[in-house]
């Protein structure tokens, strides 16, 4: 299974309304026009919040579809470093983006993803505090790490789940946003980190 996997192509009927939404020069009703014409498509903001849209980005899901859309309302460079670590770094724990469009403007670059569609986690908070400690401590060992608790057997059993909290934490300089809600999972339960920086 390939982790990065440009694949699919932005259709016109996507891409079009999302370029209009970056040039417009009132980006408030650009936005509704935007929104509108991907809800006429089958796209709306997922039903539950651990797609977290956050103050960058907005989240678009349709029940038919195995993707969901992530758009930048403004330049999300924590998302786009992320997105390199996923090149670069291929893990079966970082999320499958299969499509990528961008636009410069300017000294600001703006992009849309197609993103594998994931499922929230129950208790997610018990996952990402753990996550977060690897990540901030990445070069210790898990023994090290828990040294005061019992390391967490969801890490333990996961080797390459560590290895990609390692590595988030490797590149993430100053800007690691690990939380309950940039953590989810595929249909078989596998864990993935989807968006680890501010």
């Amino acid at each position: 299974m390939k982790l990065f996997e440009l694949q699919k192509i932005l259709p016109k009927n996507i891409t079009e309304p999302v370029f209009s939404y970056w040039k417009s020069k009132a980006p408030y009703a650009a936005r509704s026009t935007l929104e509108n014409t991907l809800k006429k498509l089958g796209w709306t903001p997922p039903t539950f919040n651990s797609y977290d849209s956050g103050a960058n980005s907005m989240v678009f899901a349709n029940p038919k579809k195995s993707f969901v859309i992530k758009i930048n309302k403004f330049p999300d460079k924590g998302y786009a470093r992320f997105v390199e670590v996923i090149h670069e770094h291929p893990n079966k724990h970082f999320p499958k983006i299969s499509a990528m469009k961008s636009l410069k403007m300017g000294k600001c670059i703006y992009y849309v993803y197609l993103i594998e569609k994931l499922k929230p986690i129950k208790n997610s908070n018990k996952y990402a505090d753990e996550i977060e400690q690897v990540i901030n401590y990445y070069t210790g060992s898990l023994e090290e790490i828990f040294r005061f608790s019992k390391i967490p057997k969801f890490l333990s059993a996961n080797p390459n789940l560590v290895k990609a909290a390692r590595l988030v934490g490797k590149y993430g300089k100053n800007d690691i946003d690990m939380h309950e809600g940039n953590i989810m999972q595929r249909t078989d339960g596998t864990i993935v980190i989807i968006d680890p920086y501010c």
